[in-house]
């Protein structure tokens, strides 16, 4: 699953990221690279905000809302297979207007433990539970589980020196401290 940023380069030379797909999702730093790397972080700790307080939509569904030009500066960051599960799993129970505890009963196992595989920072799903899933909602795509997490690495290849990064989570924003960087 991966989310589309736009970015913007401000007066100042600082690089801003919004995401299209996550409205409350903003992420600076003053170069590209660290923002790419920066807007992972980001991204991964606003999904992590319970649903009720953050709006969520599917980037796939908002990508057919409106196509986007080449001209415009997008791009995209692919989030870790568990929370692309946890994401996908929560919308498609809430289409269908179902309750955690009817789709656990359904799935066999215990209320925590389903609410487990909608967090999208503990989802962690067997291939059985991903199976029981699939026949429980035909939909669920589970290609989404076969694609690269960016949120290490930035997706031009540079290396990423530590910066101050201001985040704004559910209009909250937030200041956090150079996080260190394993790369050489």
């Amino acid at each position: 699953m991966k989310f589309r940023f736009r970015y913007t380069i401000e007066a100042d030379g600082t690089h801003v990221a919004r995401c299209l797909d996550f409205f409350s999702c903003q992420a600076v730093a003053p170069t590209l690279g660290q923002l790419r790397v920066h807007a992972a972080e980001v991204l991964h700790k606003d999904l992590s905000v319970p649903p009720s307080t953050c709006i969520f939509r599917s980037p796939r569904a908002a990508a057919d809302d409106a196509p986007l030009g080449n001209a415009l500066p997008i791009f995209t960051v692919a989030i870790r297979p568990g929370a692309a599960f946890a994401l996908s799993l929560r919308e498609l129970r809430t289409n269908r207007i179902l309750f955690q505890r009817q789709v656990a009963r359904r799935l066999g196992m215990q209320l925590s433990a389903y609410q487990r595989l909608e967090d999208p920072k503990r989802a962690n799903p067997t291939l059985e539970t991903v199976a029981r899933v699939k026949k429980i909602f035909p939909k669920f795509d589970v290609s989404i589980l076969f694609e690269p997490d960016s949120s290490a690495h930035s997706t031009d290849g540079s290396t990423t020196a530590a910066a101050p990064t201001t985040y704004k989570c559910c209009e909250k924003v937030v200041s956090r401290p150079p996080r260190k960087s394993n790369h050489i």
